[in-house]
């Protein structure tokens, strides 16, 4: 899927409420894909279940970054309170 709203000029359109949300609803993934770092040329021709997939695995890598920040955050405060003054 292209992503050709992009492509329009907005300058020349009036979108209503409606219009918006439903391009909105249509190209949500693949930004928050590319807005996770995943490379353009892999979203613009992938097919729904192929951006499931690549969603799944970057919500993973996401779970597992709070997981890590929290266990080192963790850490530093039990190091913190467990020091000899």
């Amino acid at each position: 899927m292209r992503l050709w709203i992009l492509s329009l000029n907005f300058s020349t359109i009036n979108l209503d409420r409606n219009q918006i949300n439903k391009v909105a609803d249509k190209v949500e993934t693949q930004l928050r894909l590319a807005i996770h770092g995943v490379p353009w040329e892999l979203l613009e021709n992938a097919s729904q279940d192929q951006l499931a997939v690549i969603s799944e695995v970057v919500s993973r890598n996401i779970t597992d970054d709070v997981k890590a920040s929290a266990n080192s955050v963790s850490y530093g405060i039990g190091q913190l309170f467990s020091q000899n003054n």
